[in-house]
């Protein structure tokens, strides 16, 4: 692999396939740490992406409504997180080049 190619990257389903040809202890084993590695990745994002102080977490809530699109690192799926996070910078954007930033 060259500097240049990024590391192959498997998919969650092919993951889970591949955990399946083990024992299904192992497989139930590993869906458990999946979700658990999600539930904190999506936590380091929101912290990273909110911050602390505009980070709505009450009652394990998971959210970010300081700018539009709000953002439900909880309930939204990784892709749609994805989305609106790209909305944002072309809104900063775009205020930037308006002169409003």
């Amino acid at each position: 692999m060259s500097n240049r190619e990024s590391p192959p990257c498997i998919s969650h389903t092919h993951a889970i396939a591949l955990v399946g040809e083990n024992e299904s202890g192992g497989r139930d084993q590993e869906l458990e740490r999946l979700k658990e590695d999600n539930q904190i990745l999506r936590e380091l994002l929101a912290i990273r992406v909110a911050g602390l102080p505009k980070l709505y977490s009450d009652d394990g809530e998971l959210q970010d409504n300081s700018q539009v699109p709000f953002i439900d690192f909880r309930r939204d799926s990784a892709a749609l997180i994805r989305r609106k996070l790209v909305e944002r910078s072309r809104r900063r954007l775009a205020a930037m080049q308006n002169g409003k930033a």
